[in-house]
Formats: structure tokens, C-alpha cells, sequence
């Protein structure tokens, strides 16, 4: 929903959020979507933009809706490690790198949404997402107990 999207971007920007994005897309989704446009109000300094991306301007594939079906949360686990793994489908695995490449923007590791997508395909290509998430699970297993 575009209006609550702007609501919540100007409650971040009153709460002090110095950098973020929130997105809705066409599709329904509340992440960046890879089967149309999304619509991105972006909170930086005192003001809030909003711009509309697709996945062409993100260097990605649009996907037909179904192809980025989840399921059950052991499912979509799975699907996720598959993604990582380099073994998902290519409409996931951007889905997730949409979403990975705007939270690099977003924490200054990115000069671009798309720039940071590129980061996160590049770091799935050569094996890095897997054993960066396999540590991070591993590291809160090790606090959680």
C-alpha cells in the first residue's frame, strides 16, 4: 500500500532515521519486487523521496508472480539455502539479491541499490552468502544458548 508506505517513511524520518527505504510493490509485496515496479520512499537527512524502480533499473530479470512463491518457513529455509547455495532459481535468487543490495545501500556499503544487488549476486556466484549466513546462524546459536 503506497499511502502507508509514505506514512511509515515520514514516521522514520521523525523518530531520526538517518538512512532508509521503504518499499512497496505493485505486486502487493512489502520488500523490492521482481515482478514489476516497486515504489521506494527513501528517508536521508530531513527529507523523504520517492522514486519507482524496476527490476531492469536493478540490472534483474522481471518474474512472472509465481516463480517467487514461497511456502512454509521450513520451505522457504530451504529455498533460501538453495538460493545461497547457488543452486535456487534465478527468480528467487534476485528477489533475495533486491533485497540484499538495498540494505547495503542503505548501511553505506553500496553506492547503489543496484550497485549492492551486483555485490550480492557476486558474493552468491563465488560462495561467499552461503558461509557468511552459515557463520551468522552459527554465532546466534552459540548466544542463544
Amino acid at each position: 500500500d503506497v499511502a502507508l508506505a509514505e506514512k511509515l517513511a515520514h514516521v522514520l524520518l521523525r523518530l531520526g532515521m538517518r538512512h532508509a527505504l521503504v518499499v512497496t510493490g505493485e505486486d502487493g509485496l512489502d520488500d523490492i519486487t521482481v515482478t514489476g515496479a516497486t515504489t521506494v520512499f527513501e528517508v536521508r537527512g530531513d527529507a523523504v523521496t520517492r522514486s519507482t524502480i524496476t527490476p531492469f533499473d536493478l540490472g534483474l530479470s522481471v518474474y512472472q508472480p509465481d516463480a517467487i512463491e514461497g511456502g512454509t518457513p521450513q520451505q522457504n529455509a530451504e529455498l533460501l539455502r538453495d538460493v545461497l547455495a547457488g543452486e535456487g532459481s534465478l527468480a528467487l535468487r534476485d528477489l533475495i539479491c533486491a533485497q540484499a543490495g538495498a540494505g547495503l545501500y542503505v548501511a553505506g556499503l553500496a553506492g547503489s541499490i543496484r550497485q549492492g544487488v551486483e555485490q550480492s549476486i557476486a558474493a552468491i556466484e563465488e560462495g561467499d552468502a552461503a558461509a557468511r549466513v552459515g557463520a551468522f546462524v552459527e554465532a546466534t546459536r552459540r548466544l542463544a544458548k
